[in-house]
């Protein structure tokens, strides 16, 4: 583990919950701490307006008012 996964903030945006904790228990697996869960869209909009984030993990299909892409847009404008 280096200090950069340590520091590092990551987002995981994933309406599948069996999938979210695969995702956060491999991250933690390879030593990254920060990390941050959404399962919906307004709960990714919400936490990005409070945090700032190395990484995002997208779904591609997030719940109905976001695709992936549409999503990383909104994000990377904020």
């Amino acid at each position: 583990m280096n200090d950069t996964q340590d520091n590092s903030n990551i987002h995981v945006v994933e309406d599948e919950s069996i999938i979210t904790l695969n995702l956060k228990e491999t991250l933690n697996n390879i030593g990254y701490k920060n990390i941050d869960i959404a399962l919906n869209s307004k709960a990714a909009d919400n936490s990005t307006d409070t945090n700032l984030y190395d990484l995002a993990i997208l779904d591609f299909n997030i719940d109905n008012k976001y695709d992936g892409i549409e999503l990383a847009t909104n994000l990377k404008d904020k």
